[in-house]
């Protein structure tokens, strides 16, 4: 009997050449999916998840960690104004007057105001955008995109320093800032109601005692005024 003669080993380039190589069509216009290729693509995948997760936390945190307090400017002196501010660690004034001016208490004026600020290291941002006397009503003002992206904007300046929102008005809710605040909640910020230095209030959303104080009609909505003195007579 004769046996055949066994030959070399098959290398494995020859075992292998039966083996068509991985794509996904014939086409020679589509590249061949290898697994270089797809090593790359989840590489990048994972890479973007990354990303994603990380810019989510970070912004989490800030929600968490960033407070926005409000504030009306009234007939403070400048001294009860700056002990608001250092008592609350303020870093960022955001002044939503219309009219940045006041003849009755020069300090509050624009230019006063910034100068004064700078020398002490706080920043000050107008913001007349979202300031008040609005012809169709604040309001109505508070629901249109305008305004939504005049807060995102207001935001970018805020970023995760400590910021107050100052108005002239004393009382938060007889001021446009209120609506400002009650976005600002929405978006998940802890905004914060200055009264004075020892007293404060939370701006929490499904509050009855917020809620009511948002019905009330403000000072710089002539609109809403101009209705609600005719439902008193």
């Amino acid at each position: 009997m004769v046996f055949p003669v066994p030959g070399p080993p098959a290398s494995k380039t020859t075992f292998l050449r039966g083996i068509p190589p991985l794509s996904i069509s014939s086409n020679p216009g589509i590249p061949v999916l290898t697994l270089s290729t797809i090593f790359t693509t989840l590489a990048a995948h994972l890479l973007f998840v990354y990303l994603f997760i990380n810019f989510y936390i970070f912004n989490i945190l800030i929600l968490l960690l960033v407070k926005i307090y409000t504030l009306g400017h009234s007939t403070r002196s400048f001294n009860e104004f700056l002990d608001i501010l250092f008592k609350f660690g303020v870093e960022v004034v955001i002044d939503v007057r219309r009219f940045p001016i006041s003849s009755k208490f020069p300090w509050f004026n624009k230019e006063n105001l910034e100068l004064k600020l700078k020398e002490l290291g706080i920043s000050y941002v107008h913001f007349p955008e979202l300031g008040g006397y609005r012809r169709e009503g604040y309001g109505e003002f508070a629901k249109t995109d305008e305004f939504k992206s005049f807060i995102y904007n207001m935001l970018k300046i805020i970023d995760d320093k400590c910021s107050i929102i100052l108005c002239s008005e004393r009382l938060w809710f007889r001021c446009h800032r209120r609506y400002i605040a009650n976005y600002l909640a929405e978006l998940g910020y802890e905004v914060i109601h200055i009264y004075d230095v020892d007293k404060i209030e939370e701006h929490k959303l499904k509050s009855k005692d917020i809620d009511e104080k948002m019905k009330l009609v403000i000072w710089c909505d002539k609109k809403a005024r101009k209705m609600h003195f005719s439902d008193l007579h």
